[in-house]
């Protein structure tokens, strides 16, 4: 549900639209603000719904252009994952030093398509140094609590972690052989991708080039393009990643306008927690 005009409605106006939704068998909801009411609609009949309230009135009604209400969630689950990438690298050690840690658990792009697609998840576990595991660390824990902030922990952790790991896939197709990579950072721009997916369909805005609607994809290349093309970075699996998070965001927010509620976020991080372990006991551990 959207919101259709400014808060605080007095009760008067406010049930008079309400009846004259009613008549238009557009479905509403009433919210209470500070000092009146909000009016919420279903993101497609927003407009359908203006256009009636102004005809029957024929007033200017101003429509709410604020901000999408984000965060939905109170969580800092990003921190908790950046702790667990650090629990990873102590038991593995870096991959620069280990080079067949990359050869048995990396995604190796022949043995990806080969069949062993476990490895495109137990790839995001690994690291190079300590430099490079304390940058995707930090980034993590920020980009990550954002997308749990907006979709909650479980469904959030669900979708970075499978675009990510469809990052590595569609990073294998591509390269075909001859190819190995890891590292945390594909999961990074994947978590980028889907908040830019989610404001781009659910920001109130127009469809213009120079729309705001287009800021969170705007901000995610950016960062793709200084972050994800140095000279050891791997920017085909960066740029799937974000890429398949941009989907999996943007069909998140056509297909669910309102999150998962918090006591039911427990399945989908069960899920992605059994994929991880799933992941790793293919490969052995």
């Amino acid at each position: 549900m959207t919101p259709l005009f400014i808060k605080n409605l007095p009760d008067n106006k406010a049930n008079l639209y309400g009846l004259i939704l009613e008549a238009s068998k557009i479905a509403y909801e009433f919210k209470r603000a500070e000092e009146g009411w909000q009016i919420l609609v279903p993101q497609k009949d927003h407009d359908r719904a203006f256009a009636q309230i102004t005809a029957y009135t024929g007033e200017n009604l101003p429509q709410d252009l604020d901000e999408p209400e984000w965060p939905q969630f109170k969580t800092y689950s990003g921190l908790w994952a950046a702790g667990l990438l650090a629990v990873f690298y102590a038991g593995t050690g870096p991959f620069s030093e280990n080079r067949w840690l990359l050869d048995q658990k990396g995604a190796v792009a022949e043995k990806i398509l080969d069949g062993q697609i476990w490895r495109a998840v137990t790839a995001l576990c690994l690291h190079a140094d300590m430099l490079h595991l304390m940058g995707n660390m930090a980034f993590l824990a920020i980009f990550a609590t954002g997308v749990c902030q907006v979709m909650g922990y479980g469904v959030g952790w669900l979708f970075i972690l499978l675009a990510g790991a469809l990052g590595n896939l569609a990073s294998a197709w591509m390269y075909q052989s001859h190819h190995l990579s890891g590292g945390a950072s594909t999961a990074v721009f994947a978590a980028l991708g889907i908040l830019g997916g989610i404001r781009a369909i659910r920001q109130k805005a127009g469809w213009g080039l120079t729309s705001r609607r287009w800021i969170g994809l705007a901000v995610g290349l950016a960062l793709l393009a200084f972050l994800g093309s140095g000279p050891k970075a791997d920017l085909l699996a960066h740029f799937f990643g974000w890429f398949c998070g941009v989907g999996m965001g943007v069909v998140y927010a056509l297909l669910k306008p309102t999150p998962v509620p918090q006591k039911k976020q427990l399945p989908f991080l069960t899920l992605a927690l059994a994929i991880l372990l799933w992941a790793w006991a293919s490969a052995g551990f």
